[in-house]
C-alpha cells in the first residue's frame, strides 16, 4: 500500500490493531507521510531503504533547505546514530556494474550466482555511460 493509501484508509489500518509495520523505500518517503499512517497500537516500525540513494521529493527548494524536508525519517534516524543493519551482499548486478558503486559501498560483496553470466550479445560492453546535451524538462501534468 502507498503512503497516500495508508492515509486514506487510516481507519481501516487502525482496525487491524497491528503492532508491527514495515515500510519499504523508507528513504524516499516524507516523515509526515509515515507518522500520519502509524496505527495507535504500533510497537515496532521496520524501515527498509537506502539513505545513500533517492531522497524524498520536495517541490520547493526553499522549504527543503529551511525545514530539512528532503531528509527522510529513515535517513535522520541513521545519521543520528540509531542502530541499524546494512546488507553487505548484492544479488542483482553483474560484478562489473557493482564495481562502479564500490566507492559508495566499499563493503558490498557480490553473491556467487551473479558471477559467470555470459556477455550481452551484440553490445561491446556489459555496461556503458554516455553524455547528452538535452535539458530535462518539467512535466506540468505530473505532481
Amino acid at each position: 500500500m502507498t503512503t497516500t493509501g495508508a492515509a486514506k484508509y487510516k481507519s481501516y489500518i487502525q482496525d487491524l490493531n497491528s503492532e508491527i509495520m514495515l515500510i519499504e523505500e523508507a528513504a524516499e518517503i516524507h516523515e509526515a507521510h509515515i507518522t500520519s499512517a502509524l496505527p495507535t497500537k504500533l510497537q515496532q516500525l521496520i524501515l527498509i531503504g537506502d539513505h545513500k540513494q533517492l531522497r524524498p521529493t520536495v517541490n520547493s527548494m526553499r522549504l527543503a533547505s529551511e525545514f530539512n524536508l528532503d531528509i527522510s525519517m529513515f535517513e535522520r534516524l541513521i545519521m543520528s546514530g540509531m542502530k541499524h543493519a546494512t546488507l553487505t551482499t548484492q544479488r542483482r548486478m553483474r560484478p562489473e556494474i557493482s564495481a562502479v558503486i564500490r566507492e559508495l559501498y566499499p563493503t558490498l560483496e557480490d553473491y556467487k550466482s551473479e558471477e559467470g553470466y555470459p556477455n550481452i550479445k551484440g553490445v561491446g560492453s556489459n555496461y556503458f555511460f554516455f553524455n547528452h546535451q538535452f535539458s530535462e524538462s518539467e512535466n506540468k501534468d505530473s505532481q
